[in-house]
């Protein structure tokens, strides 16, 4: 369709034919030959008047492009729902027998924690990538506004329209995201979601808040945008489009790109493949790498070696209209600077995480083409991806009775010790009056004692703090350092051409961001010797008189368990410091449940969110964002160095120096090292004293357990708690054969 450029002028621009000439940078007469002629205005000057007026090729021309077929997975999750409604189902036989009473709590507490979450997919890029081109086209819609020009400028997280909460009508909800603090699993609860919102309606709010054209854009508001669409591929996960990383006129847009980065299960990272991974992008790309935490467990599941990165030649029909032999030698040079690049560091992290070797090949096999004209450039992403997502829930279901029997062997433990502590408090309440007096009187020195040794930890923490100091400031200035900047440039053999210069700077600030990681990581392990230490000492301290009169052949149903209780008392925190490591030992059962960091996939397919891999990662995300912001100005200041002269490697490494310096680069990094350490104290202390107020609660029930249940209750209560061990057992039976029938079904 030919361009009416004559009323687009008067009718949307109100200009007049010189005004317009003049936003266009050519004569009157230019202007009115193309009004005359519209059928004949070159494709250049389109896109030039599409530039300095706002609007799209698809507005100006009325032009709309054919999207590819839907993207097509199999919705094995419908196997996860029938699973969990099983399951759901006998537990509801056991909580509605009449004496079933004390299984109610924590069955409810366990089908809350573990729900199973379908995958989060992040598409990422620099601006112009076609990031909302390629999420359409796995929609097969045009929901996500999609221009030539950049256009996504806020986070929008699209789910299925089943994953809305009750109370919620509309299509699109606009929430303030300052400081990236919502929580979408919160907005089940109407009040947390009132007191976030900004605004909500139907898919026109799209235009408004997340485009780079849109009336919000200029508030620079850190907003999050969530649409609920009827669309097949959101019944087996969510996506999330991105605003372009590198646009230059807003940092939040990195900010944002950022946050997303450490809640995303699957990342797609697009880069035109006309452009591909060059400069600052390849800064993005290793940044992404380093957070995103790996899925795959060579013993535990069969997600393929990095299965979770996906690196894409977007817009692959501008390489030599979409040449197969050109492309790959694009994906080829693209990976093997990439592999190149990146820091051996972190994929020796990777290694210890998932027991997989990282090779150049296994990085090879994680680039993929994408074209929405031509399926052969899309044919094996969509393959690799539709296998994965149609893989997970297969692990999931696994995981999920694993946990369901790891939960209720648990609970048979503890039911039977309740059977044995009724049975001695029948038999010998004298000696549990006496040992509760006892326990009771020595209460105010033990609390003494406590708060004493809860004030060397809190010093150690500290020590700790200085030492993580110093040893950084110390690997900082051998990494910028002329000499060993010049070995890296000789080792990798980096020319003095730009790009390498900016992968120079790149895998530099690398360096710098493992060598923090290894740091605050040791340091980490020191703390979890220093609780482990400091929680047995309480337990001693605490557990003193019962466990002078108990033999260790008795179960010690007056013993508080110290170590539970500290755990618990973690819950709830948003950042746990170099507790991480400490809590990577304890697992997501019983007591030891931290709710807040067990949903997501990871605790779904059975990678426990305590685990060192999180812990590590957790470190590597804080120092993420600092390292990136840096190397950015580095690359930047790079760009516009002139070499003049033949030492060329001297001068860049120079320059290189100075520029670190003149970001204050190792204040940043000492800002993150204080602040990690500031949370390490804030959730020791909070884990502490949930800890002691929990040992006086268990005081107070035992007292009115001992001296005011009687005999009768007593026999009662033992026959109760023999009846649900008996029903504990036929579970973890049924367990057993749901999980045989179901995987066999979910593999047909």
């Amino acid at each position: 369709m030919a361009l009416d450029l004559k009323n687009f002028r008067q009718d949307i621009l109100g200009k007049s034919q010189a005004e317009l000439a003049t936003m266009l940078e050519v004569s009157r007469d230019k202007v009115v030959r193309m009004e005359n002629e519209p059928g004949k205005i070159e494709l250049d000057m389109i896109i030039k008047l599409a530039q300095v007026t706002g609007q799209t090729l698809e507005e100006l021309t009325g032009y709309s492009k054919k999207l590819p077929n839907t993207f097509s997975v199999l919705n094995k999750w419908e196997k996860v729902e029938e699973f969990k409604n099983l399951v759901n189902d006998k537990l509801l036989s056991l909580i509605n027998d009449k004496n079933a009473g004390p299984i109610n709590e924590v069955c409810d507490n366990f089908k809350k924690i573990y729900n199973p979450a379908k995958p989060k997919i992040a598409v990422l890029g620099m601006s112009d990538a076609g990031k909302s081109t390629f999420i359409n086209s796995l929609l097969g819609s045009n929901e996500l506004p999609a221009y030539w020009t950049p256009a996504t400028s806020t986070n929008v997280h699209i789910k299925h329209v089943s994953d809305r909460p009750e109370y919620l009508k509309e299509d699109v909800i606009i929430l303030d995201n300052e400081n990236n603090s919502i929580l979408i699993e919160n907005l089940t609860d109407p009040e947390y979601y009132e007191k976030h919102k900004v605004s909500s309606g139907n898919l026109d709010l799209l235009k408004e808040f997340c485009t780079r054209k849109g009336m919000y854009y200029e508030e620079d508001k850190n907003l999050l945008i969530i649409t609920y669409l009827d669309k097949e591929i959101l019944k087996v996960c969510d996506l999330i489009d991105v605003p372009g990383f590198g646009t230059g006129d807003r940092t939040l847009d990195n900010t944002m790109a950022n946050s997303t980065q450490k809640i995303a299960d699957i990342v797609i990272y697009l880069s035109p493949s006309n452009a591909f991974l060059r400069g600052e992008e390849l800064q993005f790309v290793r940044n992404t790498l380093n957070i995103l935490e790996p899925l795959e467990r060579k013993d535990n599941n069969i997600i393929s070696p990095l299965g979770n990165f996906y690196v894409v030649a977007s817009q692959a029909m501008a390489v030599d209209q979409g040449n197969l032999v050109s492309l790959k030698t694009v994906l080829d040079e693209g990976a093997n600077r990439l592999y190149t690049d990146i820091n051996p560091d972190i994929w020796e992290k990777k290694q210890n995480i998932s027991g997989y070797e990282y090779s150049l090949d296994i990085l090879r096999g994680r680039f993929f083409t994408f074209a929405t004209d031509k399926h052969v450039l899309r044919d094996e992403l969509e393959i690799d991806l539709k296998r994965l997502l149609e893989n997970i829930p297969s692990i999931v279901i696994k995981n999920f009775q694993q946990q369901l029997n790891g939960f209720f062997s648990k609970l048979r433990v503890e039911y039977q010790s309740k059977i044995d502590f009724n049975k001695m408090l029948l038999n010998k309440r004298d000696e549990y009056v006496k040992i509760l007096e006892e326990t009771i009187t020595n209460m105010p020195q033990e609390e003494r004692i406590n708060e004493s040794l809860r004030k060397e930890v809190l010093n150690k923490i500290r020590a700790l703090k200085s030492e993580s100091l110093s040893e950084y400031k110390n690997r900082f200035n051998r990494i910028i350092n002329e000499e060993h900047i010049l070995g890296v440039i000789k080792t990798n053999k980096y020319s003095k051409k730009k790009q390498d210069l900016q992968r120079l700077s790149g895998y530099i600030s690398g360096e710098l961001e493992s060598k923090l990681e290894n740091v605050l990581v040791k340091k980490s392990e020191e703390l979890s010797d220093i609780i482990d230490t400091y929680l047995k000492n309480v337990n001693n301290n605490i557990n003193n008189t019962s466990n002078n009169f108990y033999s260790v052949n008795v179960y010690n149903n007056i013993a508080f368990d110290v170590k539970n209780a500290f755990a618990s008392g973690l819950t709830g925190l948003a950042a746990f410091g170099g507790l991480a490591i400490w809590a990577s030992t304890l697992g997501n059962l019983g007591g030891y449940i931290l709710v807040t960091q067990s949903v997501g996939l990871l605790s779904s397919i059975g990678i426990s969110v305590g685990g060192t891999a999180a812990a590590v990662s957790a470190v590597a995300s804080i120092g993420g964002p600092v390292t990136l912001g840096i190397a950015l100005a580095v690359i930047a200041s790079l760009s516009t160095f002139a070499i003049t002269s033949g030492t060329w490697k001297k001068s860049i490494s120079k320059k290189i120096v100075k520029e670190y310096n003149k970001q204050n680069a190792l204040s940043k990094y000492e800002t993150v090292i204080n602040s990690f350490w500031k949370d390490t104290e804030r959730a020791f202390e909070k884990a502490d004293d949930e800890m002691k107020l929990a040992a006086r609660k268990r005081i107070q029930s035992l007292n009115n357990d001992i001296n005011t249940l009687d005999d009768a209750y007593l026999s009662n209560k033992v026959k109760m708690y023999n009846k649900l061990v008996q029903d504990i057992e036929q579970m973890i039976v049924f367990l057993d054969d749901l999980i045989s029938n179901t995987v066999d079904a979910s593999h047909a």
